[in-house]
């Protein structure tokens, strides 16, 4: 009969159908496989075949019954009586149809009216499932919605609860709330198709997020678990979209309404699921979700932060890896990144006490790791040191913490990344103020991550003592010396780099402390000490680098020192030339190399003064010609020749001939040096340099013979 089925057939087969299950709602049910039950199974498969779906679902009396026999019963029955039995009966055949692949031959709007038949029955809980026979799993996993037809229903529903949303609140209270368990069911059905990972889902549930977030939270308990279930499911669709280079359209994403999402929600999970959602988004659109970037990291620092649970590290790490990097990689200057950047670290430096201590380390590491730690390990390290300077002036007991951890952060770096952050952080202490900063103009000049426009002047000499402290703590730690031993040399450059800055450093830190007590401003013994130590620090971090440096290095950093534009610093590099000359044995190997020093020192004293700074210059040359006295003391004997020809140098016009009274005695110290440690060598040179020595000779006596006793008093 199945064969020959047609249109005409059928109409006369429904209403056959029809009477049939009428008269099982007046009496008991037949058994299973007697002649009753058999011709019913026979009637329901012949007008419902799926060859025949086609052209049931435009029929206008075969489809809606169909419909009918699917639905059951209207909600669950209170007692199973014949009528009820009835319904149960007609539908479990109504399921063993669809179950035949009834849907195959369908459009997408009856497979959608199937679906909500079947969703309705989810919710009501109204499927009378017989032993053995086909259960409402079964039919979801059969009957597939195409994507565009599951986003017209999720629309629906969502334009529903708009509407819901703009009646008045009594209206609101009165109304069914069925549409959020159908709605559930719905998104639970679709996240586990075939198409719940397509991007044509997306304008609907970002509609539908919109409607819960523009909602009353505690309208209705199912609300929260919606939520994430709509956040889960872009979340999963953005990921797999990423995956397979197809990119959402910018147009249809509202990151607006996620970043909401955050705060209109207290539950945890909904947290976490949206900071995943967009984590997923900035994969395909940064640059849309770095203009809500301190919005998601304020929020974080107010909550996430503190959660101590793998899920909420797990996506925390997620929002960093994501969402961080369109942040860094435009780069720009300093000041542009330390306008996009600085806010967002500070949010972390700031939740630091906040976050479970054993949780903190790997935290900081990703966030380090994620900003890039060549430009933004000193940033971190810089608002740390500023955090431990309020507890230090609080005289907080968890300030040794916060320095240890910011050690510990450093140390999880390679070698050459803590050379860098460690000349960073001496180079912005070279560039903060010698005192307060009150002229606004001032400190909006003040490029720094550290908030050193607002700090007092207790907390800049703190703040100074802190970062040099960390420096010094950081070059003498074992961990650092075995990163950088297992280098063999390879961090040479940087060394010789960060011993320049140091150089640099104390210049500038020599120059502020006197300009700071020319002006009085060291008016308490409190600050008058911190300068003290402060530049006691400094050069104790100085003797830090060069104990790491090989004396190879040490030399051609001094060299290249030796001609730096600043007087100060070429001073300073003088003074360590003469600390190295003093220590090295002239009977090892290292004297050569150490020797090396000696044309280019005594190129300084040779020199002629720099009138721009006379006092600096005369200080300099001075320090060349110590340098030659302390290199004659120890080497000359040994290796005369090289010794022989400095004789020259120091008796030229400059020196030995200089008018200064200062270099010139400098000059004799030399020259009485080299004459006790090379003897008669020097016999041949006497015309070169005795003239000018009994000139000097002359001009003394003759001074003592004019001067006052007073005069004389003073010179003895």
């Amino acid at each position: 009969m199945r064969a020959v089925v047609t249109d005409s057939v059928l109409e006369q087969l429904l209403p056959l159908l029809s009477s049939h299950v009428d008269e099982l709602k007046t009496q008991s049910l037949p058994e299973a496989g007697s002649t009753e039950d058999m011709l019913i199974h026979t009637l329901f498969r012949t007008c419902y075949a799926p060859s025949m779906a086609p052209q049931l679902a435009n029929a206008k009396q075969a489809w809606p019954a169909f419909l009918e026999f699917l639905s059951g019963a209207n909600g669950v029955p209170e007692t199973w009586g014949s009528v009820e039995r009835a319904q149960a009966y007609v539908q479990q055949l109504s399921f063993e149809q669809l179950a035949q692949g009834f849907t195959d031959g369908l459009g997408s709007k009856a497979v959608a009216q199937i679906t909500s038949c079947l969703i309705r029955v989810a919710v009501r809980g109204n499927a009378y499932v017989m032993a053995g026979g086909v259960s409402l799993r079964d039919l979801f996993n059969r009957v597939q919605l195409d994507a565009v037809t599951a986003a017209d229903e999720i629309s629906a529903i969502a334009g529903r609860l708009g509407d819901d949303e703009n009646k008045s609140k009594k209206a609101r209270a009165a109304s069914e709330p069925s549409e959020l368990p159908e709605l559930a069911t719905l998104l639970e059905y679709v996240q586990n198709s075939s198409v719940g990972t397509d991007t044509a889902l997306v304008p609907a549930l970002v509609s539908l997020l919109s409607v819960f977030v523009g909602a009353d939270a505690g309208r209705h308990g199912t609300q929260a678990y919606v939520m994430q279930l709509v956040l889960g499911m872009l979340t999963r669709v953005f990921e797999a979209a990423t995956a397979a280079h197809i990119v959402v359209p910018e147009s249809v994403v509202r990151v607006d309404t996620i970043v909401q999402a955050i705060r209109t929600s207290s539950s945890p999970q909904t947290h976490n699921q949206t900071l995943l959602l967009l984590a997923a988004v900035a994969a395909q659109h940064p640059d849309v979700v770095l203009h809500h970037v301190m919005a998601i990291f304020t929020f974080m620092g107010a909550n996430v932060l503190r959660q101590d649970d793998e899920y909420s590290f797990h996506v925390i790490q997620q929002t960093l890896e994501r969402v961080i990097p369109p942040l860094v990689q435009h780069g720009g200057s300093r000041a542009e990144q330390i306008a996009q950047a600085g806010p967002v670290l500070r949010v972390f430096v700031d939740t630091l006490t906040h976050i479970p201590r054993h949780r903190r380390m790997a935290l900081f590491s990703t966030l380090v790791r994620t900003m890039g730690a060549d430009s933004y390990a000193a940033a971190v390290v810089e608002l740390l040191l500023e955090k431990n300077v309020a507890r230090v002036l609080k005289g907080g007991r968890e300030t040794d913490d916060v320095l240890a951890f910011t050690l510990s952060l450093t140390h999880e770096l390679e070698a050459a990344q803590q050379l860098q952050c460690v000349e960073q952080v001496l180079l912005d202490v070279a560039a903060l103020p010698a005192d307060a900063v009150k002229n606004t103009e001032l400190a909006a000049g003040i490029v720094q991550y550290a908030d050193v426009a607002r700090m007092s002047g207790g907390e800049l000499r703190t703040f100074r003592l802190v970062a040099l402290d960390y420096a010094h703590q950081l070059l003498t730690s074992r961990q650092f010396g075995s990163k950088l031993g297992a280098l063999q040399g390879a961090a040479d450059a940087q060394l010789s780099g960060t011993a320049q800055t140091q150089l640099q450093l104390i210049a500038q830190l020599s120059a502020q402390h006197a300009q700071v007590e020319a002006g009085g401003l060291l008016d308490t013994d409190v600050a008058a000490r911190a300068w003290k130590q402060t530049v006691q620090l400094a050069y104790a971090v100085l003797d830090d680098v060069n104990a790491l440096m090989r004396l190879q290095l040490f030399v051609s950093t001094v060299v290249q020192l030796l001609g730096h534009d600043d007087l100060k610093v070429r001073r300073k590099a003088l003074a360590l030339a003469n600390t190295r000359l003093s220590e090295v044995d002239a009977r090892t190997a290292d004297a050569d190399d150490v020797l090396k020093l000696l044309a280019p020192v005594a190129a300084v004293a040779a020199a002629e003064l720099d009138t721009s700074d006379e006092r600096e210059s005369l200080a300099c040359k001075q320090a060349a010609l110590l340098c030659v006295a302390t290199a004659a003391r120890r080497f000359a004997a040994a290796r005369p020749t090289q010794f022989t020809d400095l004789v020259a140098i120091i008796s030229g016009a400059h020196s030995l001939g200089a008018t200064q009274a200062a270099v010139a005695s400098a000059a004799m110290v030399a020259l009485a040096v080299l004459c006790d440690q090379l003897g008669p060598r020097l016999i041949p040179m006497l015309p070169t340099y005795l003239p000018l020595v009994l000139k000097h000779l002359r001009a003394a006596t003759a001074q003592l013979e004019t001067a006052s006793a007073d005069d004389l008093a003073l010179l003895i």
